[in-house]
């Protein structure tokens, strides 16, 4: 690709951006990958053998489900491992059908420490896969921590696996109460998110009726990657979410997803365009956003074309009409 061709390139980006700044730079935090700087529950985030974390360009799952044209973060029991969820085994019931045994495998990740004013709008979007059903209500939780010793701030929303038809998976039932925190899918401002239905059609194989077909998502690992254990698996779609922030301090922002009862169907959270005051939560180590270094290369770059552009023209002129010089 030329050098002219990518300074123009570059360019249409920075008119993006002059538009509509906060958008475009909450969008590419995983364009890169995970932040170095953030944390997670299993070995170390950015390490391409860690199943439980990481990020896509690519999406699988049906394409209404498709956030942004970037890359987005993700979290997933497969490959996770135990104690991952911050609630207690008692705090937390299995079902409205039958008692439960507990968490089992799951996993988070966490940013690096932000400031937050009291008021302050805590913005993301995220979308709950699921592959699990029936009674094993798998789920998953964003929490706010105070950065100082990662004890909990507050919940920021939850989702849960149900099979009950009249339950909604979010707000996750018996996990704690969120109410600061408002939820959109397109244009409305909902209470609650049901399921979208991944084409669930139970296998011949019944009961149980595992293998049905389910959501289609690499993260959720090779052996349940597309399959459904029951009714209830699925997804929620991208869904917009405004938090309030309480009180002004220093926070961390968590996700998180576990299994329950079991370790197989797994379950994951999809998440992006995380931002504070409309700030981009990124990683903290890094002094310049990617995008900003981008534009100072195309504008260097168009500076040299135009200079070169500007010596070519002179010389075709010495060429057609040297009387004149």
């Amino acid at each position: 690709m030329s050098i002219l061709r990518i300074a123009q390139q570059s360019l249409l980006v920075l008119a993006a951006v002059a538009i509509n700044p906060d958008s475009v730079l909450a969008a590419a935090i995983f364009d890169f990958g995970i932040p170095a700087a953030w944390t997670c529950s299993v070995g170390i985030c950015n390490d391409p053998t860690n199943t439980t974390v990481g990020t896509s360009a690519t999406v699988t799952v049906p394409s209404v489900v498709i956030p942004l044209s970037s890359a987005y973060g993700w979290v997933s029991s497969f490959g996770g491992v135990n104690g991952a969820s911050p609630f207690a085994n008692a705090q937390v019931p299995s079902s409205q059908v039958t008692p439960g045994l507990g968490n089992t495998n799951g996993s988070w990740l966490r940013t690096t420490p932000f400031v937050a004013n009291a008021g302050d709008a805590l913005d993301f979007q995220f979308n709950y896969v699921t592959s699990d059903g029936g009674t094993f209500a798998d789920y998953s939780w964003v929490r706010l921590l105070n950065a100082g010793d990662l004890s909990q701030a507050d919940v920021i929303f939850t989702a849960r696996t149900t099979n009950v038809p009249n339950i909604d998976p979010i707000p996750g039932f018996g996990l704690p109460a969120f109410g600061q925190t408002t939820l959109t899918m397109g244009n409305n401002t909902v209470a609650s998110v049901p399921l979208i239905s991944a084409g669930y059609v139970p296998s011949a194989l019944a009961p149980p009726n595992y293998l049905g077909v389910g959501p289609t998502w690499s993260p959720l690992g090779a052996a349940f990657d597309g399959t459904c254990w029951d009714i209830g698996c699925g997804y929620t779609g991208w869904v917009s979410a405004s938090y309030s922030v309480a009180g002004t301090g220093n926070y961390v922002l968590e996700f998180g997803v576990t299994n329950w009862d079991d370790n197989a169907w797994d379950s994951g959270l999809a998440f992006n365009a995380i931002t504070i005051a409309g700030t981009p939560i990124e990683d903290s180590s890094v002094p310049e956003p990617a995008t900003v270094t981008l534009f100072a290369a195309a504008l260097a770059s168009l500076g040299v074309v135009r200079r070169r552009k500007y010596w070519a023209d002179a010389g075709q002129l010495l060429l057609r009409a040297p009387s004149r010089l």
